[in-house]
């Protein structure tokens, strides 16, 4: 059964804001509002049907990238998507199963922490270029499941 979550507690996690963030060496670091998040070993796949999770290995510090997202710079949105997500489940829901706090509120929040972030580090010209980019493979992705 989905979890009620408060308006109030949406609002303010969604003002959040990455002050820190970085992928090396397939490890993903990001800062909330200067609070390290638990870092997460990034592991880059062939046909991951949500472009990005994490909810696979829940109880570990994975997350799993698309190999089809292939830019840098989006690898690291998308890691900081990912990493906001789960520390939100994790922080805010942890005895609750992802299915009742996911796609909403947690995937909501953390697209908006992730857009601030990718706009003020890279520019809005380059969130309409990756966001086109996520929602592609998304749907490749997708019709691949629905074939298998």
């Amino acid at each position: 059964m989905p979890v009620k979550v408060s308006r109030r507690l949406v609002e303010l996690l969604k003002r959040m804001r990455v002050t820190y963030a970085s992928l090396d060496d397939s490890t993903a670091t990001v800062h909330l509002e200067y609070v390290p998040l638990p870092k997460s070993r990034v592991k880059i796949v062939e046909h991951e049907p949500e472009v990005g999770s994490w909810f696979k290995e829940a109880d570990k510090n994975i997350i799993r990238i698309d190999n089809d997202i292939k830019r840098k710079n989006w690898l690291l949105s998308l890691a900081v998507h990912e990493a906001v997500e789960k520390w939100i489940k994790n922080t805010f829901f942890p005895a609750v199963s992802v299915e009742d706090v996911y796609p909403y509120p947690i995937h909501t929040i953390a697209e908006e922490i992730e857009r601030k972030w990718h706009c003020s580090r890279f520019g809005v010209k380059s969130w309409k270029e990756y966001s086109k980019r996520v929602e592609d493979v998304w749907e490749k992705e997708n019709k691949k499941v629905k074939v298998l």
